[in-house]
């Protein structure tokens, strides 16, 4: 009896470790996936970020047109701006329509 309960006991901590140790490496591969989930959001974030407070308003595109790139830059009209499509090898112009 005494070795029967001494056998049961072994298994049952061995079964028991192996599903323990299934399960954290489950919980290894979720938190995982999660993380770099969260980096790549974060990094989307970020970008975004800069975006909206760099580039959001004309006032500032013209204040760091002015300071950090002085001769690199020109204004351009949008009525002047063209499309160039190719089609079967020919290339057509068209004007660029800002409604579509």
């Amino acid at each position: 009896m005494k070795n029967f309960f001494l056998i049961f006991s072994i298994l049952f901590l061995i079964l028991s470790t192996a599903l323990i140790k299934n399960s954290s490496k489950k919980l290894e591969n979720q938190i995982y996936d999660i993380r770099e989930n969260l980096s790549i959001l974060s990094n989307k974030y970020d970008y975004i970020f800069l975006e909206n407070n760099y580039l959001s308003s004309p006032e500032k595109l013209i204040k760091h047109k002015k300071t950090i790139f002085s001769e690199n830059y020109i204004s351009l009209n949008i009525s002047n701006i063209k499309i160039l499509e190719e089609n079967d090898g020919l290339i057509t112009i068209k004007k660029f329509n800002k409604n579509e």
